[in-house]
């Protein structure tokens, strides 16, 4: 229930309805709750339910000024993902995008009274539920922002790909392509949602200057931002995780037998899946990389994640396991990958780079190993290796290769994680921008300065 409603100045968060959207608007929340404003969390039963179960790094119940208020969202069919597609992009999920739809008109049925009873509602929302901001425009003390849960980086690369004679991001770079990385109906889904963003007063990141300070002040300079803000308030999860969920669990008991730095934690994500060719491929160069390895396994979401259903059998290489044990540990489920990242013995990470992970891995010191499969994964990745420096390449973008081989993966692996002149060049970094993360957040850092404008800005008389 929505308990705010004599409050001066209200926050209302309105996430996009998926694993790595809701996240990061809830840490954010978290952030505005510790400056004592009253924040609603917004969005459909299962996917308020879907955040708190899988938030980490700080207590939900130490926020009584944080409250979750159901949207409600009819049913809808949403089909088997299909790890054997060419895109790898979750077009099963398309059926969840549209039928949000629906929550337009009960959000205007919650901003009526709210604007009514308190001086200031400020909706923070995804850029994919622009209609927060439209819908705003209706009440003279609503004012509404867009949250980006992409980097600034892949932000501008994708701006800059929409121009006629696309430049850079920066000098010597290539421009990432963004072929592949969408399906053509999540591309007609987004025109239909992004117009309602130059509503907005402003967007912001989570990213610090310390790593894209250079890409928020471009962005401020393209027109679609002349009358708008931009804010790096970054990194937005704890930099000090309170104990952990289940200390006694399997993959933390074989992680405390490891020594420090030595592990390499590999996951795609909540949406992505490889198909059973790569799979096998990818335990063949894990295998043959003979360095500890732990390998989160699992099916993508679905819509509801609290739905009965039978996820089909990831089958592995005959005999797989068994080779493996005692050096490399498989973990079929949701696992919380803050706390495995900030585990001492994890020492690199083979991510598919979606912005939450490659913000975690940045801000907890783990170098990447690159592997990106859709989105805005493709860019970042490009930010990790190229500009940051702070990881090494698995698999290139737009390279011919259906099938990546055993062989490059181990090479991959061994170069990350082998100490070498190269590797401890690129654990240096990743620690140094480690310390940049915290500097940040520190008194007069970029983030906290940051995070001071957007504060003063909504709760001015």
């Amino acid at each position: 229930m929505c308990r705010v409603s004599d409050a001066p100045v209200v926050v209302l968060m309105l996430p996009f309805p998926a694993q790595g959207h809701l996240t990061p608007l809830l840490h954010f929340s978290r952030l505005l709750a510790l400056r004592r404003l009253p924040v609603v969390f917004l969005g459909s039963s299962a996917h308020n339910r879907q955040a708190k179960l899988r938030l980490q790094g700080w207590n939900l119940t130490s926020f009584p000024s944080i409250s979750f208020h159901d949207l409600p969202l009819p049913p809808c069919p949403v089909p088997d993902p299909d790890p054997e597609s060419a895109i790898k992009f979750p077009a099963h999920l398309q059926p969840i995008f549209d039928a949000s739809d629906r929550l337009r008109d009960p959000l205007d049925q919650l901003l009526a009274p709210l604007s009514a009873s308190s001086r200031r509602v400020v909706v923070v929302h995804d850029p994919l539920m622009s209609f927060a901001a439209e819908l705003g425009t209706k009440y003279p003390n609503v004012e509404a922002f867009a949250f980006r849960c992409i980097s600034a980086f892949s932000s501008l690369s994708f701006q800059l790909n929409q121009q006629r004679d696309p430049k850079p991001v920066r000098q010597g770079l290539h421009l990432v392509s963004p072929k592949g990385c969408f399906t053509k109906e999540f591309l007609e889904f987004v025109h239909r949602r992004h117009h309602g963003v130059r509503l907005t007063k402003g967007e912001i990141f989570n990213t610090f200057h310390g790593i894209e300070g250079e890409f928020t002040e471009k962005l401020s300079t393209l027109p679609q931002y002349k009358d708008r803000r931009v804010w790096g308030i970054g990194p937005i999860m704890p930099l000090q995780l309170e104990k952990r969920s289940d200390p006694k669990s399997k993959l933390f008991h074989w992680l405390d037998k490891q020594p420090d730095g030595s592990v390499l934690y590999v996951s795609f994500g909540s949406n992505s899946s490889l198909s059973s060719a790569q799979i096998s491929e990818l335990a063949a160069g894990l295998e043959r990389s003979g360095q500890r390895f732990l390998w989160v396994l699992r099916a993508p979401d679905r819509g509801d994640i609290f739905k009965k259903g039978t996820d089909p059998e990831i089958r592995l290489p005959e005999g797989f396991e068994q080779r493996v044990s005692g050096t490399g540990l498989v973990v079929r489920g949701w696992v919380p990958q803050l706390e495995i990242l900030s585990h001492g013995a994890v020492g690199g990470f083979l991510s598919h780079c979606g912005w939450n992970s490659c913000m975690e891995s940045l801000s907890l010191g783990v170098p990447l190993a690159t592997w990106p499969l859709h989105s805005d994964q493709p860019a970042n990745a490009q930010l990790m290796t190229e500009v940051l420096k702070v990881g090494v390449v698995v698999s290139e973008w737009g390279a011919a290769e259906e099938v990546l081989p055993a062989e490059k993966i181990e090479r991959s692996v061994r170069q990350l994680m082998v100490p070498t002149n190269e590797s401890l060049d690129v654990r240096k970094r990743s620690a140094e921008l480690r310390e940049a993360a915290r500097h940040a957040w520190a008194r007069g850092g970029s983030s906290r300065t940051a995070l001071d404008s957007f504060v003063d800005l909504i709760t001015r008389p």
